[in-house]
């Protein structure tokens, strides 16, 4: 007699759900807030770099020497008036400067009349003492150019640029575009670079080993970039901010995969990285609006008696050098991730790495990537969602964008990193009671319908109304953001580790994050340039914004077909399915008897 075998396949082994949620949030909140506020502080460093090369700013000889470190102004004495002094009285020091601010932006009092006898001008007006001047007397000589050909060649050092809305040369001040755009990609170099590193790093030690590399590298980056602005020296500058890039874009790698590793599932967990990087990126934003050197009218009150705006500059850096500190501390006391490959600490034993992990950690590279070949779409699916459809060049260029809608630079920065950050929370509610593929994939609709609607206000023209039309621009940004961060944003470090199999999830999110990365590098160097190119012959900013919310819509669109048509199913998926299956009851074994044989 024979027994057949069991027809029902074996039901797969669940995973057993671990749950230590306050170490999974801590760290998940703190990678996401030192990404962010890296990420945020460039708008702030570019706008001030702006600021300080800006030489009409600076009324007081002292505050035109300090900011001959950046700017290259050259004080120029009148010499017609014997009795005025070279410094001003009562000249603010940093602390008091600070308080000054604050109050009066906390009480909307107009700046620079906070204090009896506080002088307050016009740009470009000149003190008794004498003026400060553009390198080679530039403000005389460009406005000597009367085309844009002339314009931009320059005349010996004075340097030129063509103000497009003014039809006037004038001095050159702030970045080129290109060193603009090569300031801000460095940066996400450095995050791509830093998703393979952290792949490395992961696979020769536990989940905190990553965490420390992390805050080594941060603090380095912020010593580094904090001498180069000290010393204006532009390439040291941007070596921080590429090292920058390593820690962040490792940040954004190890921090979603212990959170989803501790806490055993993603839910409301997986949302707060991207809930800690608006709320990186609204602090440096909150800084520069705080530290505005102009008042609500446009008028410059903060420099012409010469304001700490180098020192300001550098607490505003040294401030994630301290949220790093925090997070140091954090990473001390948590316990190590209960799943690290097979590595395990005295503290806290790892699970044994499944034989699927070790055949693929010591596999080739090129096997490795066969291996991913059926997530290559996928990934260049979410990431060009991620990326291509232009947030990051709202985040980085916000300061000039909303200027072009009538505000000041540094205020229209806040108010967007303000709504980025407001709009973020909303996200964790919705993620228990809808999946989050569905979220995002609702998510890059939405935004890349926002981006076509974009283009209709901001093309010159189309609104006849200047004040509508500015209007409608900032609400089309605002509604862009609450999309891209209540659907998009929070899910993208969701899917990225849960659309790749245990086996696969270093490796495979590393990957994406090295892609979305290089999406990143490609719109922070192009947008400025591709602004530029699209404004037509007459060189219209505005036309060139407008084409580029087609150019995102385009790239959203694509990327909407690609994630539809190619997205697999999620690891968490399968595991509600192995739990699901493994509570149904099993049918009895079919015992089956074969007949005697007689003779």
């Amino acid at each position: 007699m024979s027994y057949g075998e069991n027809k029902h396949s074996p039901v797969p082994e669940v995973p057993k759900k671990r749950s230590f949620p306050l170490s999974a949030a801590a760290v998940n909140l703190s990678g996401g807030l030192i990404f962010g506020y890296a990420t945020g502080i460039f708008a702030i460093i570019s706008q001030w770099q702006t600021d300080l090369t800006t030489c009409d700013n600076f009324l007081a000889k002292s505050a035109c020497d300090g900011a001959e470190a950046i700017g290259n102004c050259v004080w120029v004495p009148a010499g017609t008036n014997p009795d005025a002094t070279d410094e001003p009285p009562n000249e603010p020091t940093l602390v008091t400067q600070l308080s000054d601010v604050w109050v009066n932006k906390a009480f909307d009092l107009p700046d620079g009349k906070a204090k009896a006898g506080e002088q307050t001008a016009e740009p470009g007006a000149t003190s008794a003492a004498g003026e400060c001047r553009y390198p080679g007397d530039a403000k005389r000589v460009c406005a000597t150019l009367m085309t844009t050909d002339t314009c931009s060649a320059g005349q010996g050092e004075a340097k030129c640029a063509w103000n497009y809305d003014e039809k006037k040369c004038e001095p050159e001040v702030g970045w080129s575009p290109i060193l603009a755009g090569l300031y801000s990609s460095l940066f996400v170099v450095g995050c791509a670079l830093g998703g393979p590193l952290a792949s490395l790093v992961l696979s020769r030690g536990g989940r905190k080993h990553g965490l420390y590399v992390i805050i080594a590298l941060g603090l380095i980056s912020q010593v580094t970039v904090s001498l180069g602005w000290q010393f204006n020296v532009y390439a040291v500058q941007v070596v921080g901010r590429f090292i920058a890039g390593l820690s962040g874009g490792m940040a954004c790698v190890v921090s979603p995969i212990y959170a989803e590793e501790m806490f055993g599932r993603h839910e409301w967990i997986g949302t707060l990285f991207q809930l800690g990087c608006t709320t990186g990126i609204v602090l440096p934003a909150l800084m520069g609006f705080i530290l505005d050197p102009y008042n609500a009218d446009g008028v410059n009150s903060k420099f012409d008696h010469g304001a700490h705006t180098q020192g300001m500059l550098h607490v505003v850096i040294h401030i994630e050098s301290f949220l790093m500190v925090v997070f140091l501390g954090i990473v001390a006391i948590v316990p190590e991730s209960l799943v690290t490959d097979g590595e395990s600490t005295p503290s806290s034993p790892a699970s044994p790495a499944s034989p699927l992990t070790q055949q693929f950690a010591n596999a080739s590279i090129g096997s490795k990537l066969r291996q991913m070949c059926p997530f290559f779409l996928p990934i260049i699916g979410i990431c060009g969602a991620q990326q291509l459809t232009g947030i990051n060049a709202i985040m980085n260029y916000a300061p000039s964008i909303m200027s072009s809608a009538s505000l000041r630079p540094l205020a229209g920065n806040f108010y967007v990193m303000l709504w980025n950050w407001v709009t973020t929370p909303l996200a964790i509610p919705l993620v228990r009671c809808f999946k989050p593929k569905a979220m995002y994939y609702a998510g890059i609709v939405s935004v890349t319908i926002v981006c076509f609607l974009a283009f209709i206000p901001s093309y010159p023209g189309i609104v006849s109304n200047e004040k509508a039309a500015n209007w409608l621009s900032g609400a089309a940004i605002f509604l862009f953001v609450a999309c891209f961060e209540i659907g998009v944003g929070p899910n993208f470090f969701i899917l990225a580790q849960d659309m790749f199999p245990k086996h696969l999830q270093n490796f495979g999110t590393s990957l994406t994050i090295a892609v979305v990365m290089t999406f990143n590098v490609i719109i922070n160097f192009i947008f400025p340039v591709m602004r530029k190119g699209l404004s037509g012959s007459e060189n219209n900013m505005d036309k060139g914004q407008a084409f580029s919310f087609l150019v995102f819509g385009a790239a959203g669109a694509l990327s909407v077909l690609c994630v539809f048509l190619t997205m697999p199913k999620l690891r968490s998926e399968q595991d509600a399915e192995a739990a699901a299956a493994a509570q149904e009851p099993q049918p009895e074994d079919v015992v089956t008897i074969e007949p005697m044989n007689h003779a």
